[in-house]
């Protein structure tokens, strides 16, 4: 029973991220330990009682793998700090989500998600600084895994990058094919009932960032509600950016997409991430013949009973998830939901490896965020309970157990079926 909750204060107390840029040196490599000191100067904070560094439990199952996503933080690590609870971060000098101060005992409110289309101008200038300030700003605290391949028994290797390609670096990574053999094998994070769960997770992981950055700790990322919407009324130079022939104009148009340089990108694992990215973000609004999801089309998603059914992948039938990812739709031709979505906008958004590049990519997540949660929360008005499939036909890094891939600390899927405001947002 004490190891049972010694794992869920793991999974609900540790930092958030990709891989710590303090976590990188060769100590920290050759001893597989990510355990950062505090402002105290000891381990995880130990000395104020924030947390200690420990070992962690991998997951059911798991088993050396050349290829790092595989049981991860396996590869890499095997000691990271555990934060006491109303504490977190990589060395558990953060508050958990809706608490602030030194000792983390001053509450604050949720950050809220408000509707991009409605948001007035001042907050809307305020929203593309901070991405354009992601964008630019070289981060301090989290790095790129930059060798040229897996499993081929070279030097770890990694380098210093902005805020916001390290983002876009962890999507194509976890984007890229699995391993193992079936036709339907789906992509970590995608493809089966992982899709929402390590969503959210990166959108969180994202905000807590943007407010680290900007100062601004009530800052919430936008919501395009795209459903019934007769185009992308976002998409405008003044704010995240118009096209012209697939060229962005105004906002974002002199970004570069990361991991774009000779050799990629590309899906294969050989090459994890070429350096470089000297192409320009393309977005065509919209694709020839392709609309945006229509109301009916989120109802009859809403209207899904079970959150994913076998054989939880792309096929899978009366799934909400999959209903929602867009693989299936309910009484219609064709991809629905997220999936068309991405068709509509096209350019690298319809691209599963780089979508992340175009920073549109997060409002339209948003909004998928909010329907799993209004779905949720009618479950809960009809007094049924929502619990995480385990099912043996879960692929690995999908299943309820499975730490979400490349984010720490480790979260488990199933735990990220909470309500948003235990991860401190809301919608409004």
């Amino acid at each position: 029973m004490l190891r049972a909750v010694l794992l869920l204060l793991w999974a609900s107390n540790c930092c958030r991220g990709l891989i710590p840029f303090t976590c990188t040196s060769r100590l920290s490599r050759d001893s597989r330990t990510c355990c950062p000191a505090w402002d105290d100067g000891s381990p995880c904070g130990e000395a104020s009682g924030r947390g200690t560094c420990a070992e962690f439990t991998p997951p059911p199952g798991a088993r050396p793998s050349p290829d790092f996503r595989e049981w991860w933080p396996t590869y890499f690590f095997s000691r990271l700090c555990r934060c006491e609870p109303g504490f977190r971060g990589v060395d558990c000098g953060e508050c958990q989500a809706g608490w602030a101060g030194r000792t983390c005992e001053t509450a604050v409110p949720v950050a809220v998600r408000r509707d991009c289309s409605e948001l007035p101008a001042v907050d809307r200038r305020n929203l593309v600084a901070a991405l354009e300030k992601a964008k630019t700003t070289v981060t301090d605290r989290w790095s790129i895994y930059g060798s040229r391949g897996v499993g081929n028994g070279g030097t770890l290797t990694f380098r210093r990058s902005t805020l916001y390609d390290a983002l876009v670096w962890v999507h194509y990574v976890t984007g890229k094919p699995a391993p193992g053999n079936g036709r339907n094998r789906p992509r970590y994070g995608h493809q089966s009932i992982g899709f929402l769960t390590w969503h959210r997770l990166q959108l969180v992981w994202f905000e807590d960032q943007l407010r680290n950055i900007t100062g601004q700790r009530d800052f919430a990322l936008c919501v395009w509600r795209w459903a019934g919407k007769p185009s992308c009324d976002i998409c405008t130079p003044d704010f995240f950016g118009g096209s012209n022939h697939g060229n962005l104009l105004g906002n974002f148009e002199n970004w570069t997409v990361p991991c774009d340089g000779p050799g990629g990108p590309t899906p294969s694992m050989d090459i994890v991430c070429p350096p470089g990215g000297v192409n320009l973000i393309v977005r065509f609004t919209r694709s020839p013949g392709v609309q945006l999801p229509t109301v009916e089309d989120k109802r009859q998603c809403l209207e899904m009973e079970e959150f994913d059914t076998p054989p939880f992948d792309t096929t899978s039938q009366n799934s909400f998830r999959n209903t929602l990812e867009g693989f299936v739709r309910p009484r219609g031709r064709g991809v629905g939901m997220h999936n068309r979505v991405h068709q509509y906008l096209n350019g690298i958004m319809d691209n599963v490896y780089l979508a992340c590049a175009d920073p549109i990519f997060f409002p339209v997540h948003i909004a998928g965020d909010e329907i799993w949660q209004i779905w949720m929360d009618n479950k809960e008005r009809k007094g049924q309970t929502v619990s995480y499939p385990n099912h043996t036909a879960i692929y690995e890094g999908h299943r309820g157990t499975d730490y979400v891939t490349m984010f720490l600390p480790l979260y488990r899927n199933a735990y990220l079926l909470k309500p948003t405001r235990q991860f401190g947002y809301a919608y409004g």
